[in-house]
C-alpha cells in the first residue's frame, strides 16, 4: 500500500464522530418513559388564558383505530385542560369535526377552529373534552404479515396454524426544510442544506399469548412475561423510515392488537465531543509537517554534496585506470630488465676469458639499458599522473570533510528526533490508528537508512578512503626514494663503466673489481626497484578494487538520499496535507452534528400539539395507535374483530379498552 493510500485512510478513521449520527438511524431495543407534561416555559411565548392573571396548560393525547395493515380507520382527540389561579376563557384550537365534553355537560363556543371554555369550569378540576378529526398524521404505519413465508391478509389468520412473521414500517412524515447553522473550525458561519425531521420515540407492543405462539423470535424486543401471556416491547426513531419486525410458530392463531405510541423525543445520542481530540491530532500532524520540513532542508545539501564526492572519485578512479596501465608495462620492463641484467653478471667472468666476449655483454647491458630508460621515462610520467590525481582527490576528500561533515551530523540529529516523535506516537498511540501506523513507518525508514551504514557510516566510509589515500601517498614517496636514491646512481655508474670499458680492454680488465662491486649493488637497487614496483600495482589493483565498491555504495546512497527526498516531499505536500485538511473537517462536521442535536431538541420542544401546533401553547401531545385484533372462535363461530364486539360500552369505556386500561 502506498504512503499516500495509507493516509488517506488514516483520514477516513479520523471521522468516527459520523457514528453520531448512524445512532439517529438505528432501532434500539429499549424501553422509555413517557416525558409528562411540558411545563409553561417550554413553549413561545402566547397566553391561552383569555383574561385573568391564571396559567393554563394542555395534554393532547390522540387515540388512533388502526386496520390490521396500519390504515387509519379512526382519530379521536383526548384533550385535558388545567391551570390554577384567576381564569376568565379558555381558547384552545384545532379543526374537528365533532367535540364532547367526557365528564360535564357544558359545552365550549367553537369558532373557526377555535374552541372557547368558560374559564371557570377549571374551578371543578380539569376539563377533559374529545374532538374527531381527519388530520394527517406525523407518523405513517404499514403492516404486513407472512405465514409460512407468504404474505397473507390478517383476517384470514384465524385459526390457521404455522410460522407467522409480522413486519411493521414507521415513516415520519414531520420533514423539515430549514438550514442546519454552526460556526466553522475557521471561524466562519456556515449554513449547510440537510434534511431532517421532527424526532419521534414510537414504541411498539404486542401481548403474545403463549397458549397460541412458541418459539418466538424477536431480537430486537424486550420481553416481559405475565402468566400466559410475553409481552413484546420496542423502541424506535424513525428518521424517515424504521421497521420492526418479529417471528413466533402458532397454532389456530388469533391476533391480539398491535399498540403503537408515539412521543416528540430526541434519540439517546451519546456525548462524544472529540473536538480537543482532534484539535491535539491537527497539531500533531502540523509538528509533524514542521519537522519533516526542516529534515528535507538537511537533505539537498548531503545530496549535493555526496554527487560533488561523486564527481571527485570518479576523476581519481580514471587517474588510478592509467596508474595501473603504466605499472603492468612497468612491471613487464623490470622483469627483462632483471633478465637481461643477470645475463650480464653470469657473462662477467667470461669477460675475463676475452674481450670479444666483452663486446657481446656489453651489447646485452646496452639493450637492457635503453629497455630501462624506456620504462624509467614512463614510470616517471605515471608517477607524476599520480601525484596530481592524489592531490585532487586529497582536496576534494578534504573539502567534503569541512563541507558536508557538519550536514552529517545534522541530519543525524535530525534522524534521532524524528525517531524519538516516531516512538512516542507509538507508545501513546492506540495500535493500529493513523498516527501508530505513522510512527511504525518513521522507525523502519531509520532502520533502513541505519541498514546502509548511516551517517556514521558516511563518515566511515570517508575516513577509510582517506587512509587509502595516505597509504597510497606513502607508496609514491618510496618509489621516488628508490628512483632518486639507487636507481639513477646505479644507471649512472654502469654509464661510467661502460664508458671505460669502452675506452679499452685494458682498463675494462683492470676495473674489473671495482666494476663487479659496483654491478652489485646496481643488482641490490635493482632489486628493491623491483619489489617497489611489484608492491606499487598490489596496492592499485587493491584500491582499484575499494574503488569499485565505493562506487557502488555511493550511486546507491545517492539513490537512496533523492528517494528519500522525494518521499518526505510527497508526505508533506500530499498525505499530511491531505491529512491536515481531513482533521479540519472532521472538526467541521463534529460540530454540523452539534449543531443539528440541537435543532432536534428545538423541533422536540416546539412540537406541543398535533391539532394546531402553532397557536396551541403550553401543550404536550402523544399519539395511541391501536390494530384491530383478530379472535378464532371455535364451534363453528365467526372470526370477530375485538374492536367490533363490544356492545353496551360508552366511548369512554372505549378508549380505556383501547388503551387496555
Amino acid at each position: 500500500m502506498s504512503l499516500k493510500k495509507m493516509i488517506r485512510k488514516a483520514i477516513s478513521g479520523a471521522l468516527l464522530f459520523s457514528v453520531i449520527l448512524c445512532l439517529v438511524f438505528t432501532p434500539m431495543g429499549t424501553t422509555y418513559a413517557y416525558r409528562g407534561s411540558k411545563a409553561a416555559s417550554a413553549r413561545s411565548a402566547g397566553d391561552d388564558a383569555g383574561g385573568g392573571s391564571g396559567f393554563v396548560g394542555k395534554d393532547e393525547t390522540v387515540y388512533v383505530l388502526l386496520d390490521h395493515d396500519g390504515k387509519v380507520l379512526e382519530e379521536r382527540v383526548v384533550n385535558r385542560i388545567y391551570g390554577k389561579g384567576d381564569v376568565e376563557e379558555i381558547r384552545d384550537y384545532g379543526r374537528y369535526s365533532s367535540v364532547r365534553n367526557m365528564e360535564a355537560s357544558a359545552e365550549p363556543k367553537i369558532d373557526d377552529g377555535q374552541i372557547v371554555w368558560d374559564g371557570r369550569l377549571l374551578g371543578k378540576g380539569d376539563i377533559y373534552y374529545e374532538g374527531i378529526t381527519d388530520k394527517e398524521l406525523p407518523v405513517e404505519i404499514s403492516i404486513k404479515y407472512f405465514l409460512d413465508g407468504r404474505e397473507v391478509d390478517a383476517s384470514s389468520l384465524a385459526g390457521r396454524s404455522g410460522n407467522l412473521r409480522i413486519e411493521m414500517e414507521i415513516k415520519n412524515k414531520l420533514r423539515v426544510t430549514r438550514p442546519i447553522t454552526y460556526e466553522s473550525f475557521a471561524g466562519h458561519s456556515v449554513s449547510r442544506e440537510y434534511e431532517h425531521y421532527v424526532p419521534f420515540l414510537v414504541q411498539v407492543s404486542y401481548p403474545v399469548d403463549l397458549t397460541v405462539f412458541s418459539d418466538v423470535r424477536a431480537d430486537e424486543a424486550v420481553k416481559v412475561v405475565t402468566g400466559k401471556t410475553m409481552n413484546l416491547s420496542f423502541a424506535t426513531f424513525p428518521y424517515p423510515d424504521a421497521r420492526v419486525t418479529f417471528e413466533m410458530r402458532g397454532a389456530n392463531i388469533r391476533l391480539e392488537p398491535v399498540t403503537f405510541t408515539v412521543i416528540p423525543q430526541v434519540p439517546p445520542v451519546p456525548d462524544a465531543d472529540m473536538e480537543d481530540e482532534l484539535v491535539k491530532m491537527l497539531d500533531g500532524v502540523r509538528e509533524i509537517r514542521s519537522g519533516l520540513k526542516q529534515f528535507g532542508s538537511g537533505m539537498q545539501p548531503l545530496i549535493s554534496g555526496s554527487r560533488q564526492m561523486a564527481r571527485g572519485m570518479q576523476a581519481f578512479d580514471e587517474g588510478i585506470s592509467a596508474l595501473v596501465d603504466g605499472s603492468k608495462e612497468l612491471e613487464k620492463n623490470s622483469g627483462e630488465l632483471m633478465a637481461g641484467f643477470d645475463a650480464g653478471l653470469n657473462g662477467f667472468n667470461e669477460l675475463k676469458d676475452g674481450l670479444a666476449k666483452l663486446a657481446e655483454g656489453l651489447s646485452g647491458v646496452a639493450s637492457g639499458m635503453g629497455g630501462l630508460a624506456t620504462s624509467i621515462g614512463e614510470l616517471s610520467s605515471a608517477v607524476d599522473a599520480l601525484s596530481r590525481v592524489a592531490g585532487q582527490l586529497q582536496r576534494v576528500v578534504s573539502s567534503w570533510a569541512s563541507s558536508m561533515a557538519p550536514q552529517v551530523v545534522r541530519l543525524g540529529s535530525i534522524n534521532r528526533e524524528m525517531m524519538a516523535i516516531a516512538q512516542n506516537l507509538v507508545r501513546e498511540q492506540p495500535e493500529g490508528s493513523d498516527l501508530y501506523n505513522l510512527g511504525q513507518m518513521i522507525i523502519e525508514q531509520n532502520r533502513i537508512i541505519e541498514d546502509m551504514g548511516g551517517a556514521q557510516g558516511l563518515m566511515q566510509g570517508g575516513m577509510q578512503m582517506l587512509q587509502v589515500i595516505n597509504a597510497l601517498k606513502e607508496g609514491i614517496d618510496k618509489l621516488k626514494e628508490g628512483l632518486e636514491g639507487q636507481l639513477i646512481p646505479g644507471i649512472q655508474a654502469i654509464n661510467n663503466s661502460t664508458a671505460s670499458l669502452a675506452s679499452g680492454a685494458g682498463a675494462i680488465l683492470d676495473g674489473m673489481e671495482e666494476y663487479q662491486k659496483g654491478q652489485m649493488a646496481y643488482r641490490q637497487g635493482l632489486a628493491k626497484y623491483v619489489e617497489g614496483v611489484e608492491g606499487l600495482n598490489d596496492g592499485l589493483y587493491a584500491l582499484k578494487g575499494n574503488m569499485s565498491g565505493l562506487f557502488t555504495g555511493m550511486d546507491s546512497l545517492i539513490k537512496a538520499l533523492e528517494k528519500m527526498d522525494e518521499g518526505l516531499n510527497d508526505m508533506n505536500s500530499q498525505g499530511l496535507s491531505e491529512m491536515e485538511e481531513g482533521v479540519i473537517r472532521a472538526i467541521d462536521d463534529m460540530r454540523f452534528a452539534g449543531a443539528l442535536k440541537r435543532r432536534m431538541e428545538e423541533l422536540v420542544d416546539e412540537y406541543g400539539s398535533f391539532m394546531d401546533n402553532e397557536r396551541n401553547r403550553n401543550s404536550s401531545v402523544q399519539f395511541i395507535m391501536r390494530t384491530k385484533g383478530v379472535e378464532y372462535e371455535q364451534q363453528g363461530e365467526e372470526v370477530q374483530d375485538t374492536q367490533n364486539a363490544q356492545p353496551g360500552k360508552n366511548l369512554w369505556e372505549l378508549l380505556l379498552d383501547l388503551l387496555g386500561l
